[in-house]
């Protein structure tokens, strides 16, 4: 989506209570200025429950569509984020760079809370993993991410984090994970199996990073919560108790599933496992 804060907005009003965030934009097509304060509007109108999650992009044909070098994207994603974070700050910045040049820059109102929204940054490698530990308040672990390669970028996270010294025990990680619920666990399996595959193939032909680093389609299939609501509540205890994650981001959207479909995996989830994980949390 081109403008995610633009949707958020519209959706703050209705959401009393919740986050609102986004998982991730991509940094290099937005200007820096722009979505900064589209991000600060979320952040007042949601009373400072807004997450500002961004990532450097990848997909080839994207940087094409927007006639950016694709080699330059982490310079330009540097640059953009220097900016913000000094715009979140509520300062007036100035600021010469190679991509943006910006001079007396500031936003029409302050942030709710001291130093603005928290920013995430996804990541799918180490190098990219490292770069959330120095720039950013959280590490958001990508959809496609299998299971084994989210433990290991939680460890490669915290140690980075440790190295930097800052505080590795109260670190913010988040997982984002499709979730594919029946009662009948066997369904809800073979319904993972099809998605696992669609996306695997999206993996090989981007020759995405995971590909490259030897994402097998069995890995790929971990990336998801499979089964009936006592086996994802179990899963979602994995992701809390090995990986460390402080959020995971449960996405419902299944080629096929139907609007029927997506509201009783809704409705399911809702009643066999939201109420369980919130029973356990008040014990």
């Amino acid at each position: 989506m081109g403008t995610p804060f633009l949707l958020l907005a519209r959706l703050a009003p209705e959401a009393r209570g919740l986050w609102l965030g986004t998982n991730v934009a991509l940094l290099p097509f937005h200007h820096p200025l722009r979505i900064a304060e589209e991000a600060l509007a979320v952040d007042t109108l949601s009373g400072g429950r807004c997450i500002f999650g961004v990532g450097q992009g990848y997909t080839p044909s994207e940087f094409e569509a927007f006639g950016i070098p694709r080699q330059d994207r982490g310079a330009i994603f540097t640059e953009a984020l220097t900016i913000i974070k000094g715009l979140f700050r509520g300062e007036s910045v100035t600021f010469e760079g190679k991509h943006y040049r910006v001079k007396n820059a500031s936003l029409p109102w302050k942030p709710v809370r001291p130093g603005g929204p928290p920013i995430w940054i996804g990541a799918q490698t180490p190098r990219g993993v490292r770069r959330a530990a120095r720039m950013a308040d959280a590490f958001a672990g990508g959809v496609h991410t299998p299971y084994h390669k989210l433990l290991e970028f939680s460890n490669i996270y915290r140690d980075s984090l440790k190295a930097l010294g800052k505080d590795p025990l109260h670190a913010e990680l988040s997982a984002m994970r499709s979730v594919f619920i029946d009662e009948d666990g066997n369904k809800a399996r073979e319904r993972a199996l099809a998605w696992a595959r669609r996306g695997y193939k999206i993996i090989v032909d981007w020759d995405h990073p995971l590909h490259r680093a030897g994402v097998t389609l069995d890995d790929y299939a971990t990336a998801s919560l499979a089964g009936q609501p006592d086996e994802i509540v179990s899963q979602l205890e994995r992701y809390r108790d090995e990986v460390r994650a402080t959020w995971v981001i449960c996405s419902f959207e299944e080629a096929g599933l139907g609007a029927e479909g997506l509201d009783a995996s809704l409705s399911l989830f809702s009643r066999k496992v939201m109420v369980h994980l919130e029973e356990g949390r008040a014990s």
